[in-house]
């Protein structure tokens, strides 16, 4: 997973993806489903990444795991 690490010993540009995690918090908060969700991160990720991602679904796995994961942050 992107900026999680096992130890202390961090790169020094620790914060290289945090640009993802506002996009995708703003569309937990709006409902976005976990379809939605990986579009998202996949346009996000062929227009600032320079990635060539052929499938909107291809970040399904960790969107829905995502989408699970968001309301136990929340009271």
């Amino acid at each position: 997973m992107l900026g999680v690490y096992a130890d202390e010993i961090r790169p020094a540009d620790d914060e290289e993806y945090d640009d993802l995690v506002d996009p995708l918090r703003i569309a937990l908060e709006a409902g976005a489903s976990a379809e939605e969700l990986s579009a998202r991160l996949v346009d996000v990720l062929r227009r600032q990444y320079g990635l060539t991602i052929c499938d909107d679904s291809a970040e399904i796995t960790f969107t829905r795991d995502l989408h699970t994961w968001w309301p136990t942050t929340t009271p």
